[in-house]
């Protein structure tokens, strides 16, 4: 008598070679895969894609995982970069940032009302600079440059913004 089975569904990025070569850095692609377990045996399980047949073989698996709703993403996974926390990349996600390209591309009205949002913004968009990323927007603005070689040495070496408002009153 074969053994009872389960299944999780969850995504995975996947690393996309052709892509990566062509724009100089790691390119990955969320791949929804399916985590097959052997019920009464927590130590076993294996993962793979998720074939078509996987959602009719398990129908419950797949109910909860599309009950989550997530959105799958193509680009440079949030996590790689440099400076960026754990929780901060988690924050991120669950406001649907998931890549660098998409924290690059965020609104100046969305940015601006999170706090340290500018900075992890103008990261991104030095982050894709230095990998020689090629856009059709030019995502720099002359208000906020960013010098590409002093960020690929050190990613905290961005400038700080200028001050707005009145100037501070001298000591007498």
């Amino acid at each position: 008598m074969p053994a009872e089975t389960y299944a999780r569904f969850y995504v995975h990025p996947q690393l996309q070679g052709d892509e990566s070569e062509k724009h100089g850095r790691d390119v990955y692609k969320d791949v929804i895969y399916v985590e097959i377990f052997i019920k009464g045996n927590k130590n076993t399980s294996f993962s793979r894609p998720m074939k078509p047949e996987d959602q009719v073989l398990y129908p419950r698996g797949w109910a909860s995982f599309k009950e989550q709703d997530i959105e799958l993403s193509d680009g440079t996974p949030i996590t790689v970069l440099p400076g960026m926390s754990p929780s901060a990349s988690i924050e991120l996600r669950s406001q649907g940032v998931n890549t660098v390209e998409d924290l690059a591309e965020l609104n100046d009205s969305v940015v601006l009302g999170n706090p340290g949002m500018v900075t992890l913004r103008k990261r991104a968009i030095a982050y894709l600079a230095a990998c020689n990323v090629e856009k059709e927007d030019d995502l720099e603005t002359e208000e906020s440059p960013v010098d590409v070689e002093a960020m690929s040495k050190d990613p905290d070496a961005i400038p700080a913004p200028k001050r707005r408002g009145r100037p501070r009153k001298k000591a007498a």
